[in-house]
């Protein structure tokens, strides 16, 4: 970490930080916002993973109850 001159006010700014704090120029070359995960990688991310979790959860609860159904529609006819 480093200290570098805010092209803007010339205040001593961290290489780390998104902007300068005393004008909130934006850093050029900032390495955070190099680094840093988009919001909506991860929002899409997390939906997929969501997704692949919990689609097979209801697909089960669907057959399940459907499987119940038949049973009883078999059981009543059965016994009438």
């Amino acid at each position: 970490m480093a200290l570098i001159a805010c092209p803007e006010c010339r205040q001593s700014v961290s290489d780390m930080a998104p902007a300068c704090p005393r004008c909130g120029y934006p850093v050029a070359g900032s390495p955070r916002s190099a680094r840093g995960v988009d919001g909506g990688v991860v929002g899409k991310a997390v939906g997929a993973i969501g997704g692949w979790l919990i689609v097979p959860w209801i697909a089960r609860m669907v057959a399940m109850a459907m499987f119940c159904i038949v049973l009883t529609v078999m059981f009543l006819k059965g016994r009438g």
